[in-house]
Formats: C-alpha cells, structure tokens, sequence
C-alpha cells in the first residue's frame, strides 16, 4: 500500500509547484506563497498555498492538486512586460493578504515589480475597510452562536432538530473553529481530530450534543459551546488585520 505524508517544508513545496508549472508548459516568473503558511501558524495537514505570476495565453484550469496528504493551492497570474504594479493589480484583481514570501523569482527585475505589488497589497491591505474575521467572528459569536442555541432547544419537531445540530455541528467543527484559531477550512475527519487533540473538553460538548433530548440540556449544552468559543476568541486574536468597524470581545454575556 502506497504511504502518504504531509509535505514536509516550503523547499519541497516550491519544487512540487514548479514540477506542477512543468506539466502545465507554463514557465513562472514569480512564485508567490501566502496563507498560514506565512502566517506561521500551520498545522501539518494545513493546505501550501501560492501566487504564481507567469505570461500565457490561457489561465490554466484545476491547477491545484494534492502531493501526499497535503492540498497545494495555486492561483496564476498574467504578467506581460512594461506593466506597472497598479496596472497588475487592476488587471488581476489579486486579493490583499497579510503576509507574502517570495520562493522564486527569474531575475531581479521581476523581484523589484513583485516587491512593489506586495508593498501595494499592503498599502490595501491596511486602508482597507471591507469585513475582517474580526468582524465575522463577532457576527457569528453574537447572531449565529446566540440563535442556534435557542433555534435547537426550542425545536419540538425532532428530526428537524437533529438536522440544525448536524448542520451546527458541521459549521462548528470544519469552518468556526479553525477561524477562531487564525486557520482556514479542514476536512471534517481532520476537525474531529484536531479539536480533540487540542480541545478534548470542547470536542466532548459536541459529541455530547445530539444525544441530548430535554430542551434544558440543550440548551446548558449550546451555551456551554457558546462560552468556550467566546474564550477561544479572547485568547487568540484575528491575525488577519482589524477595520474599523471590528469588536473586541462579544458583546453579549450569558
């Protein structure tokens, strides 16, 4: 049977990437890596995500793919030549990210242009005042937290029921969680994991959850749950920058 691992570091991420270039006849210009990778707050099943700057004549499709256990991401990026950054950006749309790291680059002339878009992006970055996950974890700490606990103790129909915990405990435990611990989206069967490995309490409360059937212990459950987010919250601010129109903290107490 074939044996599987994660990729080990971003030296044989970067030749995986440039191997991937290969079979797609795309020659990069630059290689860009972004993500928690960057972060520095990976886990080892955590996904190697890339910008890669190149001239072509069609964008490749799916060039994603899998190396071992780990998902290499990969977005690619028409460069042509005498373009200004500003134009890049414009022409590309490329999201501002917090952090970027430039593996690869053909020459100095294109590592001078890449250095000048990511000063761009940052620029962006900083003024910018769209929605940060500071934002989205108090909308979901104060709205989607608060209206599933009463939404599925209050529910009388029980198979209705059990479906909002299933849909809850799905959002929780592969999407929540890991944004509330400054990471992206796992697999479901890597959530479970890593939630009872670093949170064996939290992981419990969730297991505990759809065996319930009073309305009270419902309810003691999802508040349970609740509160231990709003502590994850607290103890792990959002690395992934503030507006000004983003909280501290819930604003609602139980």
């Amino acid at each position: 049977m074939k044996s599987y691992k994660f990729v080990q570091d971003k030296k044989e991420a970067l030749s995986l990437v440039q191997k991937r270039c290969t079979q797609l006849t795309i020659e990069p210009l630059v290689i860009l890596m972004h993500g928690s990778r960057v972060s520095g707050n990976a886990y080892p099943a955590s996904d190697w995500d890339f910008y890669v700057l190149a001239d072509y004549n069609e964008r490749p499709v799916f060039p994603e793919f899998m190396a071992g256990k780990s998902f290499i991401d990969l977005g690619f990026f028409k460069y042509e030549e005498k373009i200004s950054p500003k134009e890049f950006l414009e022409s590309t749309k490329l999201v501002p990210a917090q952090k970027f790291e430039i593996l690869y680059s053909k020459n100095n002339k294109l590592k001078k242009f890449t250095k000048e878009v990511i000063n761009e992006l940052n620029k962006k970055y900083t003024e910018s005042q769209r929605e940060t996950w500071s934002d989205v974890r108090e909308h979901w700490l104060e709205v989607y937290f608060l209206r599933n606990i009463y939404r599925i103790s209050e529910c009388e129909d029980h198979l209705r029921r059990q479906v909002y915990i299933s849909q809850f405990i799905d959002n929780v435990t592969r999407n929540h969680y890991f944004h509330f611990i400054n990471q992206h989206s796992h697999s479901i069967s890597e959530g479970y994991s890593i939630i009872q490995e670093n949170y064996p309490e939290l992981y419990g409360l969730l297991c505990r959850l759809p065996k319930l059937k009073s309305k009270r212990a419902i309810k003691n459950n999802l508040e349970n749950i609740y509160r231990y987010f709003t502590q994850l919250n607290l103890n792990n601010p959002s690395t992934m920058g503030l507006s000004k129109y983003s909280k501290q903290g819930s604003r609602v107490e139980l």
